[in-house]
């Protein structure tokens, strides 16, 4: 009968004894550090570049589609001016419509002018 009296080593064991040979870091007066700021920049520049290109497009998009809901309502707008045109000119005004008129835009300049709001509301 043969007996082994070797002890199993531990696998780390063979990683520790391949990897205490191996080299100290080489010093590389910052080369490594200039390269990743160079690449956090890259990658800056490419994130702003791209929110720039996501907001222009979607400007560009809000006013497609507020352009296209403001054709779309137009003939709406065009016959509802006509009918209050032709209501006003249908409309015959008294003296007192007109002094009541001009008294409240009397008071509200007179309002305007008197009131004092503290100057930085808004």
């Amino acid at each position: 009968m043969l007996m082994h009296t070797e002890t199993p080593q531990h696998p780390d064991n063979d990683f520790q004894t391949l990897l205490s040979d191996y080299a100290a870091p080489v010093p590389n007066e910052g080369f490594s550090r200039s390269v990743m700021q160079s690449i956090d920049i890259i990658a800056l520049q490419t994130t702003q570049r791209q929110t720039t290109k996501r907001r222009l497009y979607s400007l560009y998009g809000a006013a497609f589609l507020g352009g296209t809901f403001t054709a779309l309502q137009l003939p709406s707008v065009v016959k509802l001016w006509s009918s209050f045109y032709t209501m006003l000119s249908q409309a015959s005004f008294d003296i007192n419509s007109n002094l009541i008129g001009l008294g409240l835009f009397a008071a509200l300049a007179l309002w305007a002018v008197v009131d004092h709001k503290a100057p930085d509301l808004f």
